[in-house]
């Protein structure tokens, strides 16, 4: 059985990923303010999805946003057994997942605005995206020492 770690991908594949999902979420709010994909006013309030849909869909944008925040953390805080902190051989993996998470929130903004549910409900959600996905970068996943 082999024992080595797995090997770490390029600085370029981290960046790549990345910037791919980053821009894919802005993408995302372009096509909804700018109305690419039909009307683009404000729907009435008594024309308007479901609230109920809009409080989970934020509720769970929210918790995929912190927690990817969270993936990070425990990844640049990682420490060896001296005590010394390294990246952990799983960083990639983390990072992954971390992005993912972090594009959640976008994600579900898109289907809010699609299902017609106005901006007041979904550009919470790509800020949410946007700022876990800044706090995600590359960087912090990133081998060290």
């Amino acid at each position: 059985m082999n024992e080595n770690p797995p090997a770490t991908p390029p600085p370029v594949v981290y960046w790549t990923v990345w910037g791919s999902l980053f821009l894919s979420a802005l993408l995302y709010l372009g096509i909804l303010e700018l109305g690419l994909l039909g009307d683009s006013e404000e729907p009435a309030p008594e024309e308007a999805a479901d609230r109920t849909l809009a409080v989970a869909l934020g509720l769970a944008g929210l918790f995929c946003g912190v927690v990817s925040v969270g993936v990070g953390y425990v990844v640049k805080n990682f420490r060896d057994a001296e005590g010394r902190k390294k990246t952990p051989a799983w960083s990639f993996t983390a990072f992954i997942i971390a992005v993912a998470l972090a594009e959640t929130p976008a994600v579900f903004g898109l289907v809010l605005g699609l299902v017609g549910h106005g901006s007041g409900d979904y550009l919470p959600l790509f800020v949410v995206a946007v700022l876990a996905l800044l706090l995600n970068r590359p960087g912090v996943y990133l081998p060290r020492g």
